[in-house]
């Protein structure tokens, strides 16, 4: 299935540095504080974000809001349609919150997102575009089998800063 992940200028040279999407908060639950610290954060397995939609037209997804434009980035992944779980099912199978779901789902394109449980790795994406630039993609990624890490067999470095988001 080919999804997108979208993400912000200041997050793209870590993640092209570590050739990994990295799992982020589920939002099962809502924020619950003691002392400080949100004791509910990332309870149960974290998620990778994604999306079928290609092209964001006005705010589907609520991140606007931010100091940073988390749309600039778009990373075109290809992940087998199993793991690819529609985030309202994900919500309902893992026994999220309902008040956390209705309040997220009020007004939001939620029927178009999906979660990944797990990392997506470099040889899963397929293109990498920054507003209206595409970032050329390694033709090798080799994982390490010590640490999953992964090897990038080209200048990914040289690329972002010729883009201007070193």
């Amino acid at each position: 299935m080919i999804l997108y992940h979208y993400t912000s200028t200041q997050h793209l040279p870590k993640i092209m540095g570590g050739g990994v999407l990295l799992t982020t908060e589920n939002n099962l639950r809502a924020a619950k504080i003691v002392g400080g610290v949100d004791v509910n954060a990332n309870k149960g397995r974290g998620v990778v974000w994604l999306t079928d939609v290609a092209e964001p037209e006005g705010d589907p997804f609520a991140m606007r809001g931010s100091a940073v434009d988390k749309y600039a980035v778009r990373i075109t992944v290809e992940v087998p349609d199993k793991e690819a779980l529609r985030w309202d099912k994900y919500v309902a199978k893992r026994n999220g919150e309902k008040r956390v779901f209705e309040a997220l789902s009020r007004d939001l394109a939620w029927r178009r997102v999906r979660v990944v449980e797990r990392r997506i790795y470099a040889d899963e994406w397929r293109e990498v575009r920054v507003s209206d630039d595409v970032i050329d993609l390694p033709t090798e990624w080799e994982r390490t089998p010590h640490d999953g890490s992964v090897d990038i067999r080209t200048n990914i470095g040289a690329e972002a800063v010729r883009l201007g988001i070193d």
